[in-house]
């Protein structure tokens, strides 16, 4: 679920409906109007325990991302890009030499403020808290 302040209530709700051992995360609202309030951290928190964990803004400039080596996003004709927020084409998938594109890459980002991007820099803490299933983000142990 997206971390909209206003939709606590329903997700509440819907944690509340689902079995104690299913993990709910929570995707902080990117771009947000304005920073999350404390309460608002706390509130999310309760619903995903690792909230906190992946809703920092990761400092990124220059640091060593896997984005655009071992995955990238496509658009509808087929240009590749190493992440979303980098509006960079670095091949096309229906070139026959595509994968000459994907090699190892620093961060011309500031910050990562995507779960799925920071999921790609190398020196993220995220790994040890979803192992191999890093980019489908299911817990290795679910959190209490």
């Amino acid at each position: 679920m997206v971390g909209v302040p206003e939709e606590l209530d329903e997700m509440r709700r819907i944690r509340a409906a689902l079995p104690r051992e299913i993990y709910l995360w929570i995707n902080p609202l990117t771009p947000r109007p304005r920073p999350y309030s404390p309460e608002e951290v706390a509130a999310f928190a309760e619903l995903d325990p690792l909230f906190s964990l992946t809703s920092r803004r990761q400092p990124s400039l220059g640091k060593a991302c896997s984005a655009g080596e071992t995955s990238f996003t496509v658009d509808g004709a087929g240009q590749m890009q190493r992440c979303h927020f980098v509006e960079q084409t670095i091949g096309n998938i229906y070139d026959s030499a595509w994968l000459l594109a994907l090699e190892p890459r620093s961060c011309p980002r500031r910050y990562c403020d995507c779960f799925l991007g920071k999921a790609q820099l190398q020196a993220e803490t995220l790994a040890p808290h979803f192992g191999g299933s890093l980019l489908e983000r299911i817990p290795v142990q679910l959190p209490s």
